[in-house]
């Protein structure tokens, strides 16, 4: 990046980028064989419902909010566009807000649903969400990740959010 210091090692610039984290189960998940299957399966299910990929798909994925990151820098190869760490379960404790959002195909940005962390959420917490954006989703959890006892909220408020029923149909909803 512009006005990274960059060390010259030969023919191979090297620069100091911060790496976003990379869980190891995400690093060793995506296999040839598994990614043909699942493309097959969504060509199958489109061609089954007549979905229309430019208005049909939503992506939902969710990260974590890190309030006081601590960040360094690693040595990648100029030009490098992604650049992770690995980490590991010690890296991955604590407390957070996980973010979930959904994106519809045709670029539409979902508001998203917040899960915070512990057995309820703070009425400043509540009103700093609302001042993001009104329609976003509320939610708690143990943990503060997307748990089993609160995932039928976050496929609620994601319908809710979507247009009126008689327009909708059936949509591809894709989890990450």
């Amino acid at each position: 990046q512009e006005g990274e210091p960059a060390i010259d090692r030969g023919n191979t610039p090297i620069s100091l980028r911060i790496p976003r984290n990379l869980s190891r189960s995400r690093a060793t998940s995506g296999s040839d064989s598994r990614l043909r299957a699942f493309f097959q399966l969504i060509h199958e299910r489109v061609a089954e419902h007549g979905l229309d990929p430019s208005r049909d798909f939503i992506n939902l994925d969710e990260t974590q909010i890190v309030l006081d990151p601590t960040q360094k820098r690693v040595a990648v190869v100029c030009g490098t566009k992604r650049v992770h760490k690995l980490t590991g379960i010690y890296g991955e404790r604590g407390v957070h807000i996980t973010m979930v959002a959904a994106i519809v195909s045709d670029g539409t940005a979902l508001p998203p649903t917040f899960i915070f962390q512990g057995k309820s959420v703070s009425h400043e917490m509540a009103r700093a969400t609302h001042n993001f954006d009104p329609n976003c989703g509320l939610a708690y959890s143990a943990s503060g990740w997307i748990e089993r006892s609160i995932y039928h909220e976050i496929l609620k408020h994601l319908i809710d959010i979507l247009p009126a029923p008689e327009t909708r149909g059936y949509k591809l909803l894709i989890v990450d």
